[in-house]
């Protein structure tokens, strides 16, 4: 019978621990993610799945469940599942770095951010710089008309003022 409260240590990679149990009976603990189980790179360790405990000799199991386990310490870079496979509790570990091609797919996305900033930037100092000499070259335009931008309308000719 596995007590609540209790605290299994696995080390996992090329060599991993697994707890084997041979006749006599597994009884979950009395409360949800009352075991805790901990884990430690024993060299080697990758992605993958992990049989952590084996009970298919056991004459009997009382109500395991996968939710009876909580993970203590983890080996950082992973995200972790624990679950019942027949009659064994298996740990999934996922990779949690990035694959290249997301790394490739940020960077292209960066480029883009940058081109869009830059093309803004230099639209806008063609703009402020031809609105302080005036729409094509005309500088008597009034100042309620400088305010108004050069592309929304065509500019104001102001004769005789």
């Amino acid at each position: 019978m596995l007590q609540s409260g209790s605290v299994l240590d696995f080390e996992l990679g090329t060599a991993s621990d697994q707890i084997v149990l041979v006749g006599g009976s597994l009884t979950r603990p009395g409360t949800i993610g009352g075991v805790t189980l901990n884990l430690f790179n024993s060299g080697g360790f990758a992605a993958g799945t992990y049989t952590l405990i084996n009970y298919t000799s056991a004459v009997a199991s009382s109500g395991c469940a996968a939710n009876s386990f909580a993970l203590g310490s983890t080996i950082p870079g992973y995200t972790y599942n624990l679950s019942l496979s027949g009659n064994s509790l298996q740990l999934t570990a996922t990779s949690a770095i990035p694959e290249p091609s997301t790394y490739a797919a940020l960077a292209s996305l960066a480029a883009l951010g940058l081109a869009v900033w830059r093309h803004r930037r230099s639209a806008r100092a063609r703009y402020f710089s031809s609105a302080s000499l005036g729409v094509r070259g005309q500088s008597s335009l009034s100042s309620r008309d400088s305010e108004r931008s050069a592309s929304t309308r065509p500019p104001v000719w102001h004769f005789g003022q």
